[in-house]
């Protein structure tokens, strides 16, 4: 068996989507913090600095990088321009001895913003579909040129959100090129069953967001239409 290492995201310390939130976080104190804490490794985050200075400071302190969040527009720019940024972002990947590129369609995505993820997400035409997935194949051949595996992440606000849309999405894309990021906060949120995900595509899981709902919360969201972002 492969061996699973733990890590945390730097979201619980600064946060991306929300720059003025734990701004006043340095680097040193939120890695330095990781080490405490006894995890391995963390993803990189948006303020984290470029690969010579990252690697110094992950040296130090004896941990890993796993991945780093990719916004794709496959459908709404085309492959061709997404291939240029994917080389950038899997070669920093690279350079900072990363695993996983965590890929994520952002075209029409409504996350973040003030609209009803519940009611108002998006959905992609059967020909929006299909450039998709042969658009994530493409990237998976890309990634595996840098040593990583590409990850989806399926995710509240998007196209692909619900149990269906992931399953269609692993249907329709390459066993070997394109893996899944298992989230059991967004998939527990949007389809109320993480455990028919886990066994179905156990065999495309390549990374994992462990993360906690609360069920009072979750329904005050949806009674008021409120963002997916007070949640977890």
């Amino acid at each position: 068996m492969e061996e699973i290492l733990w890590g945390i995201s730097p979201i619980g310390w600064r946060n991306d989507d929300i720059p003025e939130i734990g701004v006043e976080n340095t680097l040193s104190h939120v890695l330095s913090d990781i080490v405490v804490a006894g995890f391995q490794g963390t993803e990189v985050g948006g303020f984290f600095p470029e690969p010579v200075a990252l690697n110094k400071e992950l040296k130090l302190r004896n941990l890993k990088i796993a991945g780093q969040w990719f916004s794709s527009f496959i459908i709404r720019d085309g492959i061709e321009k997404v291939t240029q940024d994917f080389h950038k972002h899997c070669k920093s990947l690279q350079d900072v001895q990363g695993h996983v590129a965590v890929i994520s369609e952002q075209t029409y995505s409504i996350q973040g913003g003030p609209e009803d993820v519940f009611s108002k997400k998006p959905y992609f035409t059967d020909n929006e579909w299909n450039l998709l997935c042969a658009g994530l194949n493409t990237l998976g051949k890309i990634a595996s040129q840098y040593k990583l595996e590409l990850v989806y992440h399926h995710h509240m606000g998007t196209g692909v959100q619900t149990m269906n849309e992931i399953d269609r999405l692993m249907e329709n894309t390459e066993t070997n090129l394109v893996n899944l990021l298992y989230d059991t906060g967004h998939i527990y949120v949007s389809s109320g069953d993480y455990m028919t995900l886990l066994k179905k595509h156990i065999d495309r899981i390549r990374h994992v967001h462990f993360k906690d709902v609360r069920k009072n919360v979750l329904e005050q969201c949806r009674k008021e239409k409120n963002p997916f972002k007070t949640l977890f």
